[in-house]
């Protein structure tokens, strides 16, 4: 029995030193987004995009949320136990965080504008008039990949305990043959479990399932998007804010970022999302 497992332990412990790479590399990046402020932008209109509007028609946004506008509103940036926590007792507040349509901005696109190529149903890419049309909101796009990425380390530490639990057995000796039917019995119901845990965060009422149109959450790799996606709004942000450092009852100085800042007002974005889908409802 132990030499059935050793393979799968030696696997599990490859993947546990993964895990810790990819917590360290979350950790930064959430350090960095907190550290900004999200840019609150219309579609690009670029011809150096890569990819084009649906619409040659952009829904417009309140002029205090243009990306150009002043700041207006001062926000004490602090730590937060409880956004600290990966317990699941705490993931309704990240779910809450986004309306329950997702955080989109729905307008019917009148306008229509196609890339000429011909299939079956017509011209692809092409808006038709009238239609409904869901736009993603970067600020809520930005929180949905939080809680993507959120959702991810939560398994990555099920799993790790799971590891450390296996590695306990395997040294005192508990792991038996005669005990081979109970546990594909138990592994089967961990199986399970881990599917339905796994539907829960790519779907339902859960605020991380909300569709952005671009991928399937069932995608166990959805995160990836995630990481590149915060990167590149991180930068575009480019917030110049400076952090003084703070020095500990050692003198030892460091940077937390928590202090006073120059914000936009996040609830102007749900009230604009929110009345969207009321109006086109």
């Amino acid at each position: 029995m132990l030499t059935s497992h050793s393979p799968s332990t030696k696997q599990s412990s490859s993947l546990l030193i993964s895990f810790l790479f990819l917590i360290i590399i979350l950790t930064t990046l959430i350090y960095f987004l907190q550290t900004s402020s999200v840019s609150f932008v219309s579609p690009p209109s670029s011809s150096n995009s890569h990819t084009s509007p649906l619409s040659s028609s952009t829904p417009s946004i309140p002029a205090s949320l243009n990306s150009l506008s002043p700041l207006s509103k001062t926000v004490l940036f602090s730590e937060h136990s409880t956004y600290e926590n990966l317990s699941h007792e705490y993931d309704h507040l990240w779910d809450e965080l986004l309306p329950q349509n997702g955080g989109f901005l729905r307008v019917y696109d009148e306008d229509v504008k196609s890339n000429g190529k011909e299939n079956a149903e017509g011209k692809e890419g092409e808006v038709q008039k009238g239609k409904k049309h869901k736009y993603g909101i970067t600020m809520f796009h930005s929180l949905h990949c939080l809680g993507i990425m959120r959702g991810g380390v939560q398994e990555l530490f099920r799993e790790m305990e799971e590891l450390k639990m296996e590695v306990e057995k395997l040294k005192m000796g508990k792991m038996e043959d005669d005990d081979d039917e109970e546990m594909e019995d138990d592994e089967e119901t961990e199986s399970k479990m881990r599917r339905e845990q796994k539907n829960k965060r790519a779907g339902g009422n859960h605020g991380h399932g909300h569709d952005f149109g671009h991928m399937e959450h069932g995608d166990p790799l959805h995160w990836l998007h995630c990481f590149d996606y915060l990167r590149q709004t991180v930068l575009c942000t480019a917030d110049g804010t400076l952090e003084p450092p703070k020095a500990d009852s050692k003198g030892k100085e460091n940077v937390d970022g928590m202090m006073e800042r120059q914000c936009k007002d996040p609830e102007e974005l749900w009230k604009l999302s929110v009345e969207s889908f009321e109006a086109t409802s």
